[in-house]
């Protein structure tokens, strides 16, 4: 039931930033609000651990990489109107955020299932980035139709899995340090 309200909160999370970033000229710092709600959560319950922060930073670094990637190499073009527009929307950025600090508690399944985590994963990456196209905030060009997608579903294939691994190597790492305070 906890793994099913961890999965359903990343929905919400993905819906209000992606739906959010249509009406961006209005509030941009409006998905930066789960940053902070995030953290206030991982500071004042104890629903997430220390780990989940250094999870979250790390992911959210790769992701706005990759996300920068894409952007420098003509697969995906965000509508946004963002100050930055040779860097990801920060409406990525809070995904790729809550993504990271959510990660032990809703996808460390992909350990114990490593191909399929693998493959779901990897078919979840092209499936988001093409709905928020159908939703308007990104185009992505006729001469990527094919390019892009396959790119994303290697690029996440091997990403998550990868991941997961680094976050049980993190978690046991800090669960060292714990025990010796």
């Amino acid at each position: 039931m906890k793994t099913l309200l961890h999965i359903v909160s990343l929905q919400v999370v993905w819906w209000t930033s992606v739906l959010s970033s249509i009406h961006f000229g209005y509030a941009p710092w409006l998905p930066f609000l789960w940053v902070i709600i995030f953290l206030l959560i991982s500071q004042f319950t104890h629903w997430f651990d220390p780990v989940d922060r250094v999870l979250a930073v790390i992911l959210c670094t790769i992701g706005i990489v990759l996300d920068t990637l894409w952007i420098h190499l003509g697969m995906i073009d965000y509508i946004a109107d963002w100050p930055f527009a040779w860097l990801c929307p920060l409406w990525l950025f809070t995904l790729w955020f809550a993504v990271g600090f959510d990660f032990r508690h809703s996808l460390m399944w992909i350990n114990d299932h490593k191909l399929i985590g693998a493959i779901v994963t990897g078919a979840a990456g092209p499936s988001s980035y093409w709905s928020g196209a159908a939703l308007g905030i990104a185009t992505i060009p006729e001469s990527m139709t094919y390019i892009f997608p396959i790119t994303l579903f290697i690029s996440w294939f091997f990403l998550f899995p990868a991941f997961a691994k680094l976050a049980l190597w993190l978690e046991a790492r800090f669960n060292t340090l714990e025990t010796k305070t």
